[in-house]
């Protein structure tokens, strides 16, 4: 089951698709009761991306899910626990994020942070040539514009005699 969240969890890359999950999972528990299994696998069509949908559909097409609502039900509440505990990583960036630059930073978070952690990805045109890192309560800033100010504060004796 681990196995399972960790590769679900991999699937979601932003706070908006997490949402979107949990709204689905949601959904997908309504219609366990429901002409199960045909509405079950309509929501998996219909409320989900074609990877988290192929995701949860795979897992739980194993025989032991068949005819057990009641053990998918439990299965989904765990998935919405993973949910629910991953983690924020917030980027504020001058640009609008492409799905290239979304991807691009959600593999790197994936490979070297992990599958529990979501993006929170912010524009902000005061952001010059880098990003703002909001993680665990700890922020951090990496733009041009610090870098210069860095520059100028380390280096003012050399900076001023070059300028004068």
């Amino acid at each position: 089951m681990e196995e399972f969240i960790s590769r679900f969890l991999s699937f979601i890359r932003t706070i908006d698709e997490r949402d979107l999950a949990r709204a689905g999972i949601g959904v997908l528990k309504e219609s366990l009761y429901r002409s199960f299994p045909k509405e079950f696998h309509e929501v998996l069509r219909t409320k989900f991306s074609t990877r988290t949908g192929d995701c949860l559909r795979d897992f739980f097409s194993k025989p032991s899910y068949l005819r057990n609502p009641d053990l998918i039900k439990a299965d989904l509440e765990a998935v919405l626990g993973a949910i629910d505990a991953m983690r924020i990583l917030r980027l504020e960036v001058a640009i609008e994020p492409s799905d290239a630059f979304v991807d691009r930073i959600a593999g790197w978070v994936l490979s070297n942070l992990g599958s529990d952690i979501v993006l929170d990805i912010a524009r902000d045109r005061t952001v010059v040539g880098g990003a703002r890192i909001v993680f665990l309560g700890k922020y951090r800033e990496n733009t041009l514009v610090d870098m210069v100010k860095n520059v100028f504060e380390t280096k003012r004796d050399v900076v001023m005699k070059e300028l004068l």
